[in-house]
């Protein structure tokens, strides 16, 4: 997993790309370096099934831990393992503030909204059922799709559109939020948690939120592409997320909690193992797709694992909705990546 440091690629943001002989006759490659679709899609499979794990956890560790307990402990293992695979690589932990077209501020944007987007997910866990949070949380597509061409002037055809819908689609069904089918639909309950309640509505806003920052994780990432070693930015998300965790930790919003038993610290840290795998190899499946509404729908795949995790290990069985959302969301990602593999 090496780096592809440009010193030719502008961003679409700040400047158009010039004209590369050398780059644009090379089969599948850009300013950005080279694509390999079908890599990067393998890559972002094992990240959804390494981040669903961690959903799971993060949920049945919101019985002992607050959210922020919960993030900083995944935070500092992703900063001591992302330092490491840095001095292993022999680049910086971050692009220097003087590297060409400000990849140093791109680098540190993935991780302000990556460390948003993921203490979001983790507290919409603690104040809405799983069903409900899942639901609003991977919307994200439609927020990538809306932005990825403003932003990032990424290429959408309808095939994309059509794939989105599916996918949204499947979520509802898999989730089967109470908002959208009744209270009978209510089947997976709220864990009992640390955290303060809020108000439903409240909580939806928020989630919602995390969604959009969700959305300019894959924007970013794959605006920054192979111009940045794949550590660097795991390094940036696990510094700043350290931050935003320890805010509320310091000001005692959330203060420590010591819980007793073993089984606790075990779970814990088991967030923070699969968030570690899922963390590294979604941001370097995205850095190979290149493509920020490609990687935001095969990432949907994350919600049909999470639910089979529950059928297995919460008693709650796989009904027709769930097989049938699940067909939606493979049927979506594969519909937007199999034509470019």
């Amino acid at each position: 997993m090496k780096s592809d440091f440009s010193t030719e690629s502008t961003s679409p943001l700040l400047a158009k790309t010039g004209s590369n002989p050398s780059v644009s006759n090379r089969p599948r490659a850009n300013s950005r370096g080279d694509v390999h679709m079908g890599l990067g899609v393998v890559f972002l499979f094992i990240s959804a099934i390494a981040f669903s794990t961690m959903s799971f956890l993060a949920s049945i560790a919101s019985r002992w831990f607050a959210s922020s307990e919960t993030m900083f402990v995944r935070c500092i293992m992703q900063l001591i393992f992302a330092w490491l695979a840095c001095r292993a690589a022999k680049v910086p932990v971050l692009p220097s503030i003087h590297a060409p077209h400000h990849l140093f501020w791109w680098v540190m944007l993935r991780g302000l909204f990556g460390a948003a987007g993921n203490w979001i997910l983790y507290y919409s866990l603690s104040q809405l059922p799983l069903a409900d949070a899942s639901s609003l949380f991977f919307t994200q597509p439609m927020f990538t799709l809306t932005l990825a061409p403003i932003l990032i002037h990424e290429k959408i055809v309808p095939r994309q559109v059509l794939a989105v819908l599916l996918a949204v689609c499947g979520v509802f069904f898999i989730a089967h939020p109470t908002w959208l089918f009744g209270a009978s639909a209510g089947g997976y309950e709220a864990m009992g948690n640390v955290d303060a309640q809020l108000p439903r509505w409240l909580a939806i806003i928020v989630c919602l939120c995390g969604s959009f920052c969700s959305a300019m994780v894959f924007i970013t990432v794959s605006n920054i592409a192979r111009r940045a070693h794949w550590a660097q930015l795991v390094f940036a998300f696990a510094i700043i997320g350290t931050c935003v965790a320890t805010i509320p930790l310091i000001s005692q919003l959330a203060p420590l909690r010591w819980p007793r038993g073993v089984v606790p610290y075990i779970v814990i840290v088991s967030v923070g193992c699969c968030a570690l795998v899922g963390q590294s190899t979604f941001n370097y499946g995205m850095q190979l797709c290149q493509s920020a509404v490609t990687s935001s729908l095969v990432r949907q795949s994350d919600l049909i694992f999470a639910f089979i995790y529950q059928a297995l290990f919460l008693n709650h069985p796989l009904t027709w909705y769930v097989i049938v959302g699940g067909c939606c969301v493979l049927g979506g990602a594969l519909t937007d990546a199999i034509p470019k593999v």
